[in-house]
């Protein structure tokens, strides 16, 4: 315990400078007392997250932590919602497993996150399906396919291989971990006040995230990750990573390449949120902040996604959404013809003269050929649904630690779904991406008369965000915090898109003179 106290001074210390530092930048969204309540449970979960000395505590902690939070953040089901996202990038990645019964090994293994889910996203599900109030469009109810087809066939083709007791589990932690999320925020925003004030909130929990990061590369010490020693948990592979003479940050990750795809989220999600007003030092303050972590992660994959999302944001400022898509469609076949062609060598040594200081460098980024070159040469042998077993042909590929490291999400869902499971994954960002880049008005050239609450604007930073991350996952396996935030990139989308048929009173049960908006309108009265 004492150890662990001597953690979380520093890490209270940089709550406080964050708090200090970050309170111009954030109260142009929220108001004074909205953002020193998102503090006050950003403090508690750092509390719960170094003091609880067991994971039982831990995510008994959480639970009772959801429970002051949504309603400490005001509203019914939008102070839930605002509470699942701050939170859910603000813990450890520490988890329970409930004890089994009889030939049981466990019941379940209940994360934070998870019992974020059941606390926080449980009652406004039940809500949501009895409300008939407004119009479920037919792409709508072609995503909502597509997203449980996916699960449903990763649970099939797992089914011979374990027990029944292992499917319910599956079954159970897909419900949680993506379903119920996916379910009630694609459903519940009603006005785009709400969808700012929770996308708000999940800005706020990857400042601290990538504010601790950053002190960390200062310290040179990781602050969460040897709580690892504390918990007698362990969930990272090394308590600390080096890069060289410097330390790869990862603050409450359990990978700096999570903190550094988390930094990517932020950047886009503050582009929508302020980047209209770039040049205001409260704004360029964050923007600098996110920027910083995302390098002391020395995560060359999330560098190149980051400008990949810079790219894009330029190419939406010069562009017509027409041209750019297309430009962007004729990039991403050359890509797949270079690497049919065997051309990718090229790339792969100018990767290797732009971030390969070290053999251990050039050696990382072979890896990622010499797997995508594997996982093809199996593809070709069981297209269709997936390679059974294949790790045990993938034995050259395995690391150090014992361990082979599928770092290509598209790699991992084709060898474990096949062909067809990665189409079914990818319906829902396709689809997704297409209406977005037919919004009228898409540009980020101006400001439209209502500001960044404009369709367009939102519209060209998702699709500049969606693109910028949709290809870092092709350098990273999809794990910890990652999936839920590929899931937001659907959902908020979603939500925005489809907010006209919504009633903005049947759910948001705020009283007509409650917190107001941006617009000078309460938010649950829109």
């Amino acid at each position: 315990m004492i150890y662990a106290i001597k953690l979380l001074l520093p890490t209270l210390f940089v709550c406080a400078v964050a708090y200090l530092a970050l309170r111009v930048s954030f109260t142009a969204l929220l108001s004074k007392s909205e953002y020193q309540r998102a503090w006050v449970v950003l403090v508690l979960a750092t509390l719960i997250g170094y003091l609880s000395h067991t994971p039982m505590f831990y995510v008994i902690g959480v639970g009772l932590l959801a429970l002051f939070a949504g309603p400490f953040l005001g509203g019914s089901m939008r102070g839930k919602l605002a509470a699942y996202l701050l939170l859910i990038v603000a813990l450890p990645p520490l988890s329970w497993q409930l004890g089994g019964i009889g030939d049981i090994n466990y019941v379940l293994s209940l994360s934070g996150p998870r019992m974020l889910a059941i606390v926080l996203l449980t009652g406004p599900a039940l809500t949501l399906m009895s409300d008939k109030t407004y119009k479920r469009e037919g792409w709508v109810l072609m995503l909502d396919a597509s997203i449980l087809a996916y699960q449903l066939l990763k649970i099939v083709l797992m089914a011979p291989h374990v027990s029944n007791t292992g499917i319910l589990r599956m079954s159970v932690e897909s419900g949680l971990d993506i379903l119920l999320p996916y379910y009630v925020f694609t459903r519940a925003i009603r006005s785009e006040a709400d969808l700012r004030f929770l996308v708000t909130h999940l800005v706020l929990g990857l400042a601290l995230a990538g504010s601790v990061g950053m002190f960390e590369f200062v310290l040179r010490r990781n602050l969460y990750s040897e709580l690892q020693y504390v918990y007698g948990f362990k969930w990272s592979l090394t308590m600390k990573l080096m890069r060289g003479d410097f330390l790869r940050v990862q603050a409450n990750t359990p990978s700096p390449i999570v903190l550094a795809f988390e930094m990517i989220v932020a950047l886009g999600l503050w582009t929508y949120l302020r980047g209209q007003e770039w040049r205001r030092f409260p704004v360029l303050l964050v923007y600098l902040g996110f920027t910083c972590c995302l390098l002391f992660t020395i995560s060359r994959g999330p560098w190149i996604g980051a400008g990949i999302f810079a790219l894009a944001v330029l190419g939406l400022r010069r562009l017509g959404a027409k041209t750019f898509v297309w430009m962007f469609l004729l990039l991403l076949a050359s890509a797949i013809v270079a690497k049919a062609m065997g051309a990718d060598e090229q790339i792969v040594a100018a990767l290797g003269a732009v971030f390969g200081s070290s053999e251990q460098d050039l050696t990382t980024i072979n890896y990622r050929r010499l797997l995508l070159d594997t996982a093809l040469a199996l593809l070709k042998q069981s297209p269709w649904l997936g390679v059974p077993d294949y790790a045990s042909q993938m034995q050259d590929l395995k690391q150090g630690e014992g361990i082979i490291d599928l770092v290509n999400s598209y790699v991992a869902i084709a060898l474990d779904t096949g062909v067809i499971g990665l189409i079914i994954y990818m319906i829902p960002y396709i689809l997704v991406f297409r209406r977005l880049v037919r919004v009228p008005g898409i540009s980020l050239r101006q400001v439209a008369a209502d500001g960044s609450g404009s369709a367009g604007w939102f519209a060209a930073t998702f699709v500049a965000l969606m693109i910028a991350c949709m290809l870092t996952i092709f350098t990273t396996s999809t794990f910890a915090s990652i999936p839920i935030l590929l899931l937001m990139l659907l959902a908020l989308p979603i939500a925005r898109l489809t907010m006209d048929n919504r009633p903005v009173d049947v759910l948001l049960d705020l009283p007509p003179d409650g917190p107001i908006g941006l617009d000078g309108l309460p938010f649950a009265r829109r």
